[in-house]
């Protein structure tokens, strides 16, 4: 039974579709913003949480009992785009692979107030981005409520989401005039041995899938997008 929730389980995030859901329930809460549901199994043991904010759509499954019935649900809720920690019968299916990276030694970062126009710019060089009027007051509210962190020089910029001990890289790139220096690498080496987390996971396409183990990021598993992503 899938029922819509208030409040997520207490329990520290272990897979990026988890991280997900939790950092976004950081920021809004119940406010109205996002939706929250909790599939239970017999036993009334959370079987997934399932997450929606505008047409995204988050799964995190916990076992594939219900697998079903939540694409039946997600038919009836409606979604541009389906992120999920396991595969589901869905259409325009593409596989990523989840990589997590915990610090050895980490050092002490301090951050600097984000400057957004900039960072804007230099993920429009390389991702698909809303407009800026739409992306700002989103990403600026998750960053003053610790729901995520955002860094920029104008050249390089990383993007993660964030909750307890752990965070979900969803954005790095340089700018073109910078490609093939190692500006992208030096910011992830020095964000990933930071005590900003604990576990820093990330999502990436097959052709990326060298470059992290290149970095010393450990293969967990894969997650599947569906949809607009």
């Amino acid at each position: 039974m899938i029922e819509l929730i208030e409040a997520l389980p207490k329990k520290e995030p272990t897979c990026a579709a988890e991280i997900r859901i939790y950092s976004l329930f950081k920021a809004y809460g119940n406010s109205g913003m996002a939706l929250f549901w909790q599939q239970q199994n017999d036993n009334e043991e959370t079987a997934a949480l399932i997450s929606k904010m505008d047409g995204a759509v988050t799964i995190c499954v916990y076992n594939n009992e219900g697998t079903e019935e939540i694409e039946q649900f997600i038919s009836v809720i409606g979604a541009q785009s389906v992120l999920s920690n396991l595969p589901l019968n869905l259409p325009d299916e593409t596989t990523l692979y989840q990589f997590c990276y915990a610090p050895k030694n980490p050092t002490k970062v301090e951050l600097a107030t984000p400057d957004y126009k900039d960072a804007y710019g230099v993920m429009s060089t390389r991702f698909a981005m809303p407009p800026f009027e739409v992306w700002y007051p989103d990403v600026c509210h998750r960053v003053r409520h610790g729901a995520a962190e955002l860094i920029s020089d104008g050249k390089v910029a990383l993007c993660g989401f964030v909750d307890g001990n752990s965070m979900l890289i969803v954005g790095l790139c340089s700018i073109p005039e910078c490609k093939g220096q190692g500006t992208a690498t030096k910011l992830l080496k020095k964000i990933a041995n930071s005590t900003l987390a604990k576990n820093y996971f990330v999502l990436a396409e097959d052709k990326l899938k060298q470059y992290y183990v290149n970095q010393d990021f450990a293969l967990l598993g894969n997650h599947y997008t569906y949809g607009d992503v």
